[in-house]
Order: C-alpha cells, then structure tokens, then sequence
C-alpha cells in the first residue's frame, strides 16, 4: 500500500507479460491497502490500473483498510472511483475493522461475483 502501490501494479503488469502474454488466461486480482499514496501516486496508480492492468484481468478487487474512523477517503479510494470498467470487473470495498477482511474478501471472490465478471 501507500507510496508502493504504483511500483505493486507496474511488477504484476511485467509477471503477467512474462507468464502470460499468449492469451487465453483469467487473471483475477486483489489489492487491499490503506489508501495513503504519496504525492501524485494515487493518479499515477489508478491511471495504470485502468490501462494496462484492467483490460487483461477478468476480475479485480479493491479493498481498503482505513484507520478505525474510516470516516475520511483516501486518496487512492478517490482515484479508483473514477475507474469505468466494464460491469462486474472491479469491485472496491472498505473495511474499518479487521476482523472485516476476510469476510470481505470472500464476498469481493463469491462464485456469483466471479461469474458476473465472465
């Protein structure tokens, strides 16, 4: 998360390029960070998610861990609102508590919500 995000999506857009470039594949993704991005970063990042990362995933999840108020939104939450991606290709979510997460993630991943992606 944070000033790393950027660096996060450029490594998984190379790994992806590398392993999987012949096609065919469906690449489901999960981000979970506290939305902090340093400077420009959080347009830099939401600008690369959308292009090149979201045309090659089948599925990607956003989910955000702000600190216990939750009441402010990040930077980076700003940015990927602004994301259009085609309906059921990315999903965002926030969690105040951690005892949130995995029940959260295992919403964001439901067969449902994967089959809405296809």
């Amino acid at each position: 998360g944070g000033t790393v995000v950027l660096s996060a999506l450029q490594l998984m857009s190379e790994i992806v390029e590398a392993r999987y470039a012949t096609g065919g594949w469906n690449i489901y993704a999960a981000q979970a960070s506290d939305g902090e991005a340093f400077r420009a970063g959080a347009g830099k990042s939401a600008r690369f998610l959308a292009d090149p990362i979201l045309p090659f995933t089948r599925y990607f999840a956003y989910l955000e861990t702000p600190d216990e108020s939750g009441a402010r939104m990040s930077s980076l939450w700003v940015e990927y609102q602004e994301i259009s991606a085609a309906p059921g290709a990315f999903a965002m979510r926030r969690v105040t508590r951690r005892d949130e997460i995995y029940p959260v993630f295992r919403e964001l991943f439901r067969k449902d919500v994967g089959a809405q992606a296809a």
